[in-house]
């Protein structure tokens, strides 16, 4: 009975700990890219946003430490796509898998992230992430 009893408090805490690291759920305030530093800010709050919130607000939730929790094998950290801006750009505005297939990112249009705020991702991005590889 004990280890029973164990066993569903581990799973539950294994549990709790996923389900707050996605921001209370897929389609809650981080995974879905809903958080602070989206579309739904206009003018100089949405250009008073820094790349490190514009990335805990939409991205850290699948990608928290440079990692990918839905596509593990294509973390964020040492990727192709943090060559440069455009290059960053072009994916976070039309994501795709290699191969061709959509994926599980969404769309970011400017609508939810601004220009202005994609750059200022991609400055915080790549001085985190970027090394020599993906250089």
């Amino acid at each position: 009975m004990k280890k029973v009893s164990l066993v569903c408090v581990v799973l539950l805490l294994a549990s709790t700990t996923a389900w707050s690291q996605m921001g209370g759920g897929m389609m809650g305030s981080g995974m879905m890219g809903h958080g602070a530093a989206n579309g739904s800010q206009t003018g100089a709050a949405r250009s008073a946003v820094s790349g490190i919130d514009v990335f805990k607000a939409n991205c850290a939730s699948c990608h928290a430490g440079g990692g990918n929790a839905v596509a593990p094998g294509l973390p964020l950290r040492e990727s192709g796509k943090l060559i440069d801006l455009k290059t960053l750009g072009n994916f976070i505005r039309h994501p795709g898998m290699p191969g061709g297939s959509a994926g599980a990112m969404p769309a970011f249009p400017e609508s939810r992230i601004s220009d202005r705020q994609l750059k200022q991702l991609y400055e915080y991005i790549a001085a985190e992430y970027r090394t020599a590889r993906s250089k």
